[in-house]
Protein backbone atom coordinates (compact mmCIF):
# COMPACT_ATOMS: atom_id res chain seq x y z
CA UNK A 1 0.00 0.00 0.00
CA UNK A 2 1.70 3.32 -0.85
CA UNK A 3 2.72 5.42 1.91
CA UNK A 4 -0.08 8.20 3.56
CA UNK A 5 1.07 11.31 5.81
CA UNK A 6 -0.01 10.86 9.27
CA UNK A 7 -2.91 14.22 8.77
CA UNK A 8 -4.43 12.27 5.96
CA UNK A 9 -5.24 9.43 8.22
CA UNK A 10 -3.68 9.81 11.30
CA UNK A 11 -5.62 7.20 13.61
CA UNK A 12 -6.83 4.26 10.29
CA UNK A 13 -6.22 0.78 10.79
CA UNK A 14 -2.80 0.82 10.25
CA UNK A 15 -2.26 2.65 13.81
CA UNK A 16 -4.63 0.23 15.87
CA UNK A 17 -2.51 -2.71 14.24
CA UNK A 18 0.75 -1.07 15.04
CA UNK A 19 0.32 -0.72 18.63
CA UNK A 20 -1.37 -3.75 18.75
CA UNK A 21 1.70 -5.64 19.33
CA UNK A 22 2.63 -4.13 22.26
CA UNK A 23 0.06 -5.89 24.91
CA UNK A 24 1.65 -9.16 23.12
CA UNK A 25 4.88 -8.40 23.82
CA UNK A 26 3.93 -7.13 27.38
CA UNK A 27 2.24 -9.89 28.62
CA UNK A 28 4.16 -12.34 26.83
CA UNK A 29 6.91 -10.86 29.30
CA UNK A 30 4.91 -10.02 32.29
CA UNK A 31 3.20 -13.33 32.76
CA UNK A 32 5.45 -15.54 34.07
CA UNK A 33 5.29 -15.13 37.53
CA UNK A 34 1.84 -15.57 38.47
CA UNK A 35 1.86 -18.92 36.07
CA UNK A 36 5.66 -19.47 38.24
CA UNK A 37 4.36 -22.77 40.17
CA UNK A 38 2.22 -24.90 37.41
CA UNK A 39 5.92 -23.99 34.96
CA UNK A 40 7.66 -25.99 38.23
CA UNK A 41 5.15 -28.80 38.21
CA UNK A 42 4.86 -29.59 34.90
CA UNK A 43 8.61 -29.23 33.45
CA UNK A 44 10.03 -30.45 37.05
CA UNK A 45 12.43 -27.95 36.99
CA UNK A 46 13.59 -26.17 40.34
CA UNK A 47 11.58 -22.87 41.21
CA UNK A 48 15.48 -21.68 41.30
CA UNK A 49 15.69 -22.72 37.78
CA UNK A 50 12.48 -21.28 36.57
CA UNK A 51 13.05 -17.57 38.39
CA UNK A 52 16.22 -17.48 36.51
CA UNK A 53 14.26 -18.17 33.26
CA UNK A 54 12.73 -15.23 33.96
CA UNK A 55 15.26 -13.34 35.01
CA UNK A 56 16.85 -13.98 31.49
CA UNK A 57 13.61 -12.83 29.59
CA UNK A 58 14.34 -9.31 31.00
CA UNK A 59 17.97 -9.25 30.49
CA UNK A 60 17.83 -10.07 27.15
CA UNK A 61 14.74 -7.64 26.64
CA UNK A 62 16.76 -4.51 28.22
CA UNK A 63 20.00 -5.52 26.61
CA UNK A 64 18.99 -5.02 23.18
CA UNK A 65 17.02 -2.01 22.94
CA UNK A 66 19.34 0.28 22.44
CA UNK A 67 21.17 -1.79 19.37
CA UNK A 68 17.73 -2.17 18.09
CA UNK A 69 16.80 1.20 17.51
CA UNK A 70 20.19 1.92 15.86
CA UNK A 71 19.20 -0.96 13.41
CA UNK A 72 15.72 0.50 13.46
CA UNK A 73 16.82 3.84 11.97
CA UNK A 74 19.38 1.99 9.72
CA UNK A 75 17.62 -0.02 8.08
CA UNK A 76 14.00 1.12 8.22
CA UNK A 77 11.65 0.27 11.73
CA UNK A 78 8.83 -1.44 9.62
CA UNK A 79 11.36 -4.15 8.87
CA UNK A 80 12.23 -4.53 12.84
CA UNK A 81 8.76 -4.53 13.75
CA UNK A 82 7.95 -7.39 11.19
CA UNK A 83 11.37 -9.31 12.61
CA UNK A 84 10.08 -8.85 15.95
CA UNK A 85 6.53 -10.06 15.88
CA UNK A 86 7.70 -12.99 13.55
CA UNK A 87 10.51 -13.50 16.25
CA UNK A 88 7.39 -13.23 18.92
CA UNK A 89 5.77 -16.36 17.36
CA UNK A 90 8.34 -18.17 17.03
CA UNK A 91 8.84 -17.64 21.30
CA UNK A 92 5.77 -17.92 21.88
CA UNK A 93 5.66 -21.58 20.46
CA UNK A 94 8.49 -22.73 21.41
CA UNK A 95 7.73 -21.27 25.44
CA UNK A 96 4.32 -23.13 25.01
CA UNK A 97 5.51 -26.16 23.48
CA UNK A 98 8.38 -26.88 26.06
CA UNK A 99 9.47 -30.09 27.52
CA UNK A 100 12.18 -28.96 29.54
CA UNK A 101 14.36 -25.97 31.03
CA UNK A 102 16.80 -25.52 28.19
CA UNK A 103 13.85 -25.24 25.28
CA UNK A 104 11.83 -22.65 27.73
CA UNK A 105 15.06 -20.67 28.11
CA UNK A 106 15.11 -20.85 24.11
CA UNK A 107 11.89 -19.30 23.91
CA UNK A 108 11.92 -16.88 26.68
CA UNK A 109 15.00 -15.37 24.87
CA UNK A 110 13.17 -14.88 21.69
CA UNK A 111 10.21 -13.50 23.76
CA UNK A 112 12.91 -10.86 25.50
CA UNK A 113 13.99 -10.07 22.39
CA UNK A 114 10.48 -9.28 20.70
CA UNK A 115 9.97 -7.56 23.45
CA UNK A 116 12.62 -5.30 22.84
CA UNK A 117 11.73 -4.99 18.93
CA UNK A 118 8.32 -4.28 18.95
CA UNK A 119 8.34 -2.03 22.09
CA UNK A 120 11.19 0.50 20.06
CA UNK A 121 10.23 0.13 16.89
CA UNK A 122 6.34 1.43 17.64
CA UNK A 123 7.69 4.28 19.57
CA UNK A 124 10.36 4.97 16.73
CA UNK A 125 7.88 4.97 14.51
CA UNK A 126 5.22 6.78 16.34
CA UNK A 127 7.23 9.64 16.80
CA UNK A 128 7.81 10.03 13.15
CA UNK A 129 4.31 9.37 12.14
CA UNK A 130 2.59 12.08 13.91
CA UNK A 131 5.17 15.12 14.06
CA UNK A 132 2.75 17.69 14.96
CA UNK A 133 -0.44 18.37 18.17
CA UNK A 134 -2.55 17.17 19.21
CA UNK A 135 -2.60 14.08 17.16
CA UNK A 136 0.97 13.16 18.39
CA UNK A 137 -0.19 13.15 21.97
CA UNK A 138 -3.27 11.27 21.44
CA UNK A 139 -1.06 8.15 19.63
CA UNK A 140 1.14 8.12 22.68
CA UNK A 141 -1.41 8.27 25.02
CA UNK A 142 -2.94 5.00 23.45
CA UNK A 143 0.50 3.65 23.00
CA UNK A 144 0.85 3.75 26.39
CA UNK A 145 -2.61 3.05 27.84
CA UNK A 146 -2.33 -0.56 25.81
CA UNK A 147 0.97 -1.49 27.35
CA UNK A 148 -0.27 -0.56 30.65
CA UNK A 149 -3.23 -1.97 30.43
CA UNK A 150 -1.37 -5.33 29.46
CA UNK A 151 0.40 -5.02 32.55
CA UNK A 152 -2.33 -4.35 34.66
CA UNK A 153 -4.52 -7.49 33.77
CA UNK A 154 -1.16 -9.80 32.94
CA UNK A 155 -1.43 -11.05 36.94
CA UNK A 156 -5.58 -11.74 36.17
CA UNK A 157 -5.20 -13.40 32.64
CA UNK A 158 -2.19 -15.73 33.88
CA UNK A 159 -4.34 -16.92 37.35
CA UNK A 160 -7.55 -17.76 34.92
CA UNK A 161 -5.28 -19.94 32.52
CA UNK A 162 -3.47 -21.61 35.41
CA UNK A 163 -7.02 -21.91 37.58
CA UNK A 164 -8.95 -23.12 34.55
CA UNK A 165 -6.92 -24.12 31.26
CA UNK A 166 -2.99 -24.53 30.96
CA UNK A 167 0.09 -22.32 31.58
CA UNK A 168 1.00 -23.24 28.43
CA UNK A 169 -2.06 -21.29 26.44
CA UNK A 170 -0.88 -18.13 28.20
CA UNK A 171 2.04 -18.65 25.36
CA UNK A 172 0.38 -20.46 22.26
CA UNK A 173 -2.06 -18.28 22.31
CA UNK A 174 0.10 -15.14 21.49
CA UNK A 175 0.90 -16.73 18.26
CA UNK A 176 -2.02 -17.12 16.28
CA UNK A 177 -2.42 -13.25 17.27
CA UNK A 178 1.11 -12.20 16.87
CA UNK A 179 0.78 -13.59 13.30
CA UNK A 180 -2.75 -11.53 12.37
CA UNK A 181 -0.94 -8.38 14.14
CA UNK A 182 2.56 -8.87 11.77
CA UNK A 183 -0.03 -9.43 8.27
CA UNK A 184 -2.02 -6.26 9.52
CA UNK A 185 1.00 -4.06 9.46
CA UNK A 186 2.66 -5.73 6.65
CA UNK A 187 -0.25 -4.59 4.40
CA UNK A 188 -1.48 -1.73 6.11
CA UNK A 189 1.13 0.26 8.28
CA UNK A 190 3.12 2.61 6.34
CA UNK A 191 6.79 2.21 6.19
CA UNK A 192 9.11 4.56 7.68
CA UNK A 193 12.02 5.74 5.26
CA UNK A 194 15.75 4.36 7.16
CA UNK A 195 18.14 6.50 7.40
CA UNK A 196 20.89 4.11 5.91
CA UNK A 197 24.43 5.01 6.08
CA UNK A 198 27.70 4.41 4.43
CA UNK A 199 29.88 3.82 6.93
CA UNK A 200 29.94 0.78 8.44
CA UNK A 201 27.58 -0.81 11.01
CA UNK A 202 29.24 -0.58 14.89
CA UNK A 203 29.06 -4.25 15.62
CA UNK A 204 31.50 -4.40 18.56
CA UNK A 205 30.37 -1.19 20.31
CA UNK A 206 26.74 -3.10 19.99
CA UNK A 207 28.07 -6.47 21.34
CA UNK A 208 29.79 -4.74 23.90
CA UNK A 209 26.77 -2.99 25.00
CA UNK A 210 24.21 -5.73 24.87
CA UNK A 211 26.96 -7.67 27.43
CA UNK A 212 27.54 -4.81 29.24
CA UNK A 213 23.76 -4.33 30.30
CA UNK A 214 22.84 -7.59 29.98
CA UNK A 215 25.55 -8.64 32.77
CA UNK A 216 24.53 -5.28 34.83
CA UNK A 217 20.66 -6.16 34.50
CA UNK A 218 20.81 -9.70 35.21
CA UNK A 219 23.05 -8.96 38.10
CA UNK A 220 20.78 -6.21 39.74
CA UNK A 221 17.57 -8.56 38.96
CA UNK A 222 19.26 -11.48 41.24
CA UNK A 223 21.80 -9.89 44.06
CA UNK A 224 18.82 -10.62 46.32
CA UNK A 225 18.44 -14.28 45.61
CA UNK A 226 22.10 -15.24 45.09
CA UNK A 227 23.83 -12.96 48.00
CA UNK A 228 25.37 -9.22 47.00
CA UNK A 229 28.70 -10.03 48.52
CA UNK A 230 29.16 -13.54 50.18
CA UNK A 231 26.85 -16.78 48.37
CA UNK A 232 23.84 -17.65 49.69
CA UNK A 233 22.60 -20.93 49.21
CA UNK A 234 24.80 -22.32 46.90
CA UNK A 235 23.92 -21.91 43.31
CA UNK A 236 21.84 -24.36 41.45
CA UNK A 237 20.99 -24.66 37.69
CA UNK A 238 20.36 -27.50 35.63
CA UNK A 239 19.76 -30.07 38.31
CA UNK A 240 23.61 -29.62 39.70
CA UNK A 241 24.69 -27.06 42.87
CA UNK A 242 27.39 -25.52 44.45
CA UNK A 243 28.82 -23.51 46.98
CA UNK A 244 31.15 -20.75 46.41
CA UNK A 245 32.07 -18.29 49.09
CA UNK A 246 32.02 -15.16 46.91
CA UNK A 247 28.58 -14.63 45.35
CA UNK A 248 28.86 -14.24 41.46
CA UNK A 249 26.72 -10.99 41.76
CA UNK A 250 29.78 -8.65 42.32
CA UNK A 251 31.90 -10.56 39.65
CA UNK A 252 29.25 -10.17 36.82
CA UNK A 253 28.35 -6.44 38.05
CA UNK A 254 32.08 -5.41 37.82
CA UNK A 255 32.13 -6.99 34.66
CA UNK A 256 29.01 -5.58 33.25
CA UNK A 257 30.69 -1.80 34.10
CA UNK A 258 34.41 -2.29 33.22
CA UNK A 259 32.66 -3.35 29.91
CA UNK A 260 30.51 -0.63 29.64
CA UNK A 261 33.03 1.93 30.17
CA UNK A 262 35.07 -0.14 27.23
CA UNK A 263 32.44 0.73 25.25
CA UNK A 264 32.11 4.41 26.22
CA UNK A 265 35.90 4.59 25.27
CA UNK A 266 35.40 2.66 21.66
CA UNK A 267 32.38 5.33 21.17
CA UNK A 268 34.38 8.24 21.73
CA UNK A 269 36.85 6.75 19.73
CA UNK A 270 34.73 6.07 16.96
CA UNK A 271 33.37 9.41 17.06
CA UNK A 272 36.59 10.99 16.47
CA UNK A 273 37.26 9.03 13.41
CA UNK A 274 33.98 9.66 12.50
CA UNK A 275 32.96 6.70 12.59
CA UNK A 276 29.36 5.03 12.86
CA UNK A 277 28.38 4.93 16.91
CA UNK A 278 25.52 2.72 18.61
CA UNK A 279 25.11 5.68 21.09
CA UNK A 280 24.39 9.28 19.38
CA UNK A 281 26.20 11.43 22.81
CA UNK A 282 24.31 14.56 21.31
CA UNK A 283 20.88 12.50 22.54
CA UNK A 284 22.41 13.59 25.96
CA UNK A 285 22.61 17.53 25.10
CA UNK A 286 18.90 17.77 24.63
CA UNK A 287 17.58 19.24 27.80
CA UNK A 288 14.27 17.38 27.68
CA UNK A 289 15.36 14.36 26.48
CA UNK A 290 17.65 13.77 29.40
CA UNK A 291 15.06 15.17 32.20
CA UNK A 292 12.28 13.67 30.23
CA UNK A 293 14.10 9.96 30.15
CA UNK A 294 14.56 10.04 34.28
CA UNK A 295 10.84 11.08 34.81
CA UNK A 296 9.50 8.38 32.83
CA UNK A 297 11.87 5.98 34.43
CA UNK A 298 10.86 6.78 37.86
CA UNK A 299 7.29 7.32 37.58
CA UNK A 300 7.00 4.27 35.84
CA UNK A 301 9.45 2.59 38.57
CA UNK A 302 7.28 3.52 41.35
CA UNK A 303 4.30 2.33 39.43
CA UNK A 304 5.97 -1.11 39.38
CA UNK A 305 6.52 -1.35 42.58
CA UNK A 306 3.11 -0.54 43.60
CA UNK A 307 2.17 -3.50 41.73
CA UNK A 308 4.31 -5.50 43.34
CA UNK A 309 3.59 -4.63 46.97
CA UNK A 310 -0.39 -4.90 46.51
CA UNK A 311 0.02 -7.68 44.69
CA UNK A 312 2.26 -9.45 47.61
CA UNK A 313 -0.09 -7.51 49.88
CA UNK A 314 -3.08 -8.99 48.32
CA UNK A 315 -2.21 -12.49 49.02
CA UNK A 316 0.26 -12.61 51.94
CA UNK A 317 -1.39 -10.79 54.30
CA UNK A 318 -5.17 -10.63 52.85
CA UNK A 319 -4.70 -14.53 51.99
CA UNK A 320 -6.09 -13.76 48.88
CA UNK A 321 -6.00 -16.41 45.95
CA UNK A 322 -4.05 -15.68 43.07
CA UNK A 323 -7.00 -14.93 41.08
CA UNK A 324 -8.15 -12.46 43.84
CA UNK A 325 -5.06 -10.95 44.09
CA UNK A 326 -5.29 -10.68 40.52
CA UNK A 327 -8.78 -8.59 40.73
CA UNK A 328 -6.81 -6.29 43.23
CA UNK A 329 -4.60 -4.89 40.64
CA UNK A 330 -6.61 -5.83 37.10
CA UNK A 331 -8.03 -2.10 38.01
CA UNK A 332 -4.51 -0.58 36.90
CA UNK A 333 -5.02 -2.25 33.23
CA UNK A 334 -8.75 -1.09 33.27
CA UNK A 335 -7.26 2.33 33.37
CA UNK A 336 -7.27 2.12 29.92
CA UNK A 337 -10.81 2.77 29.57
CA UNK A 338 -10.54 6.27 31.25
CA UNK A 339 -7.35 7.67 28.81
CA UNK A 340 -9.44 9.35 26.67
CA UNK A 341 -11.47 11.77 29.15
CA UNK A 342 -8.61 12.35 31.26
CA UNK A 343 -6.32 13.49 28.03
CA UNK A 344 -9.46 15.61 26.90
CA UNK A 345 -9.60 17.31 30.43
CA UNK A 346 -5.45 17.72 30.02
CA UNK A 347 -5.36 19.29 26.33
CA UNK A 348 -6.20 22.72 27.41
CA UNK A 349 -2.27 22.23 29.47
CA UNK A 350 1.39 22.24 28.01
CA UNK A 351 3.26 19.00 28.10
CA UNK A 352 5.32 19.72 30.68
CA UNK A 353 2.40 20.45 33.32
CA UNK A 354 0.41 17.47 32.24
CA UNK A 355 3.32 15.71 33.12
CA UNK A 356 3.36 16.89 36.38
CA UNK A 357 0.23 17.00 37.21
CA UNK A 358 -0.25 13.52 36.43
CA UNK A 359 2.68 12.61 38.56
CA UNK A 360 1.54 14.74 41.32
CA UNK A 361 -1.28 12.20 41.49
CA UNK A 362 0.56 9.05 41.40
CA UNK A 363 2.00 10.39 43.96
CA UNK A 364 -1.48 10.92 46.03
CA UNK A 365 -2.25 7.07 44.71
CA UNK A 366 0.54 5.54 46.51
CA UNK A 367 -0.19 7.65 49.92
CA UNK A 368 -3.49 6.31 49.29
CA UNK A 369 -2.07 2.84 49.06
CA UNK A 370 0.08 3.02 52.47
CA UNK A 371 -3.27 4.53 54.37
CA UNK A 372 -4.52 1.19 53.12
CA UNK A 373 -2.26 -1.29 53.81
CA UNK A 374 -2.10 0.90 57.29
CA UNK A 375 -5.62 -0.36 58.16
CA UNK A 376 -5.66 -4.00 57.14
CA UNK A 377 -7.65 -3.84 54.08
CA UNK A 378 -10.58 -1.97 52.21
CA UNK A 379 -9.57 -3.94 49.35
CA UNK A 380 -11.94 -1.31 47.36
CA UNK A 381 -9.69 1.85 48.68
CA UNK A 382 -6.44 -0.04 47.37
CA UNK A 383 -8.64 -0.70 43.61
CA UNK A 384 -9.70 2.55 43.26
CA UNK A 385 -5.96 3.72 44.26
CA UNK A 386 -4.68 1.36 41.42
CA UNK A 387 -6.99 2.67 38.95
CA UNK A 388 -6.13 6.20 39.65
CA UNK A 389 -2.37 5.37 39.59
CA UNK A 390 -2.78 3.40 36.06
CA UNK A 391 -4.91 6.87 34.45
CA UNK A 392 -2.57 9.02 35.62
CA UNK A 393 0.65 7.15 34.58
CA UNK A 394 -0.57 6.89 31.27
CA UNK A 395 -1.24 10.65 30.95
CA UNK A 396 1.85 11.80 32.24
CA UNK A 397 3.95 8.79 30.68
CA UNK A 398 2.38 9.66 27.05
CA UNK A 399 2.80 13.80 28.03
CA UNK A 400 6.26 13.16 28.78
CA UNK A 401 7.60 11.02 25.79
CA UNK A 402 5.54 13.24 22.90
CA UNK A 403 7.70 16.37 24.74
CA UNK A 404 10.87 14.08 25.01
CA UNK A 405 11.17 13.30 21.26
CA UNK A 406 9.46 16.09 20.21
CA UNK A 407 12.78 17.84 20.01
CA UNK A 408 14.57 14.97 18.60
CA UNK A 409 15.67 14.48 14.93
CA UNK A 410 13.47 12.23 12.87
CA UNK A 411 16.46 10.32 11.80
CA UNK A 412 17.28 9.46 15.32
CA UNK A 413 13.95 8.40 16.64
CA UNK A 414 14.54 4.68 17.18
CA UNK A 415 18.42 5.55 18.77
CA UNK A 416 16.49 8.09 21.02
CA UNK A 417 13.60 5.42 21.95
CA UNK A 418 16.38 2.52 22.67
CA UNK A 419 17.77 4.54 25.02
CA UNK A 420 14.77 5.87 26.43
CA UNK A 421 13.44 2.42 26.96
CA UNK A 422 16.81 1.17 28.18
CA UNK A 423 17.01 3.88 31.07
CA UNK A 424 13.42 2.88 32.49
CA UNK A 425 14.95 -0.77 31.76
CA UNK A 426 17.84 0.33 34.39
CA UNK A 427 16.00 2.32 37.04
CA UNK A 428 13.19 -0.01 37.21
CA UNK A 429 15.49 -2.74 37.89
CA UNK A 430 17.69 -0.85 40.60
CA UNK A 431 14.16 0.28 42.11
CA UNK A 432 12.67 -2.98 41.97
CA UNK A 433 15.92 -4.59 43.93
CA UNK A 434 15.70 -1.38 46.71
CA UNK A 435 12.36 -2.67 47.20
CA UNK A 436 12.90 -6.07 47.26
CA UNK A 437 15.93 -5.63 49.47
CA UNK A 438 13.54 -3.76 51.65
CA UNK A 439 11.19 -6.12 51.89
CA UNK A 440 13.35 -8.87 53.28
CA UNK A 441 15.72 -6.43 55.65
CA UNK A 442 12.53 -5.79 57.51
CA UNK A 443 10.59 -8.63 57.65
CA UNK A 444 14.13 -10.05 58.63
CA UNK A 445 14.53 -7.70 61.04
CA UNK A 446 11.08 -8.49 63.07
CA UNK A 447 11.70 -12.43 62.53
CA UNK A 448 14.96 -11.91 64.19
CA UNK A 449 13.26 -9.74 67.25
CA UNK A 450 11.09 -12.88 67.07
CA UNK A 451 13.28 -15.35 67.28
CA UNK A 452 14.90 -13.96 70.65
CA UNK A 453 11.40 -14.17 72.94
CA UNK A 454 11.72 -17.71 73.95
CA UNK A 455 9.59 -19.68 72.07
CA UNK A 456 9.74 -23.56 72.08
CA UNK A 457 11.57 -25.70 69.93
CA UNK A 458 8.74 -26.56 67.57
CA UNK A 459 7.97 -22.98 67.29
CA UNK A 460 11.26 -22.51 66.09
CA UNK A 461 11.38 -25.10 63.79
CA UNK A 462 7.92 -23.34 62.36
CA UNK A 463 9.54 -20.33 62.34
CA UNK A 464 12.62 -20.93 60.32
CA UNK A 465 10.22 -22.63 57.55
CA UNK A 466 8.37 -19.17 57.42
CA UNK A 467 11.48 -17.56 57.38
CA UNK A 468 12.71 -19.42 54.81
CA UNK A 469 9.04 -18.91 52.76
CA UNK A 470 9.41 -15.05 53.03
CA UNK A 471 13.01 -14.87 52.39
CA UNK A 472 13.86 -15.16 48.44
CA UNK A 473 13.32 -11.94 46.32
CA UNK A 474 9.56 -11.17 44.96
CA UNK A 475 8.62 -14.31 47.23
CA UNK A 476 10.09 -17.03 44.32
CA UNK A 477 12.00 -19.24 46.18
CA UNK A 478 9.21 -21.41 47.84
CA UNK A 479 10.56 -24.71 48.48
CA UNK A 480 7.93 -26.57 46.07
CA UNK A 481 5.06 -24.97 44.11
CA UNK A 482 2.29 -25.06 47.06
CA UNK A 483 -0.02 -22.54 47.67
CA UNK A 484 0.56 -20.52 51.11
CA UNK A 485 -2.57 -21.97 52.57
CA UNK A 486 -1.32 -25.72 52.23
CA UNK A 487 2.47 -24.56 53.88
CA UNK A 488 0.64 -23.61 56.77
CA UNK A 489 -1.84 -26.73 57.28
CA UNK A 490 1.08 -28.86 56.73
CA UNK A 491 3.35 -27.14 58.93
CA UNK A 492 1.25 -26.25 61.41
CA UNK A 493 2.56 -22.50 62.41
CA UNK A 494 -0.62 -20.24 61.96
CA UNK A 495 0.53 -18.42 65.18
CA UNK A 496 4.20 -17.72 64.23
CA UNK A 497 3.33 -16.75 60.97
CA UNK A 498 0.87 -13.81 61.89
CA UNK A 499 3.28 -12.19 63.09
CA UNK A 500 5.52 -12.71 60.16
CA UNK A 501 2.76 -11.23 58.04
CA UNK A 502 2.79 -8.01 60.77
CA UNK A 503 6.81 -8.03 60.16
CA UNK A 504 5.93 -8.58 56.20
CA UNK A 505 3.51 -5.33 56.56
CA UNK A 506 5.44 -3.01 57.51
CA UNK A 507 8.13 -4.04 54.91
CA UNK A 508 5.07 -3.53 52.30
CA UNK A 509 4.94 -0.51 54.01
CA UNK A 510 8.43 0.78 53.61
CA UNK A 511 8.65 -0.59 50.23
CA UNK A 512 5.28 2.05 49.38
CA UNK A 513 7.20 5.07 50.93
CA UNK A 514 10.49 4.12 48.75
CA UNK A 515 7.90 4.33 45.91
CA UNK A 516 7.27 7.70 47.03
CA UNK A 517 10.61 9.19 46.87
CA UNK A 518 10.87 8.11 43.51
CA UNK A 519 7.45 9.97 42.30
CA UNK A 520 9.10 13.12 44.55
CA UNK A 521 12.37 12.53 42.41
CA UNK A 522 10.39 12.08 39.48
CA UNK A 523 8.11 15.23 39.61
CA UNK A 524 11.09 17.78 40.21
CA UNK A 525 12.61 15.96 36.36
CA UNK A 526 9.46 16.63 35.13
CA UNK A 527 9.35 20.15 36.73
CA UNK A 528 13.36 20.56 35.06
CA UNK A 529 11.85 20.31 31.49
CA UNK A 530 11.53 22.89 29.17
CA UNK A 531 8.45 25.09 29.36
CA UNK A 532 6.32 24.96 26.17
CA UNK A 533 3.17 26.56 25.17
CA UNK A 534 -0.12 24.42 25.31
CA UNK A 535 -1.34 22.79 21.80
Amino acid sequence: MPDQPSAARPFGLGFWFLIAGVPLVAVDVSIMDVLLPDIVRQLNISVADASLVDAITVTAAGALVVPVGKLADRFGAKHLLLAGLIILIGGSLTTGLATGLVVLIAGRIAQGAAFAMVLTTVIAMLNREYPQEPARARAFALYFAVAVGALGLAPLVGALLGEYASWRWAFLANAPLAAFVALGNYRLTPKVPAVGSTRSFDALGSLLLIVALGLILFGVQQGSRYGWMKSRDGIELFGRAWTPELSPIPVLLGLGVALLIAFMLLERWRSKQQLDVVLNTRLFKVRSFVWGSLAIALAASASMGALLVVSLYAEYILDKAPIAAGLMVAPLGLAVFATGTIRARLARFSAKTIGMISVGVQLIAVVILIAAFSVKGFPLIIGAAMFILGVFMISGMSAITSLVLADIPAQLSGEAAGIQTSVRFLICGFAMVVITILLISVTAFQVQKLSLTGLSASDRTSLDAVERLTRPAIFRGLADPAEPAQHREVERYDETLRTIQQALDEGIRAAGIVAVLMLSTGFFAAARLPAQPPP
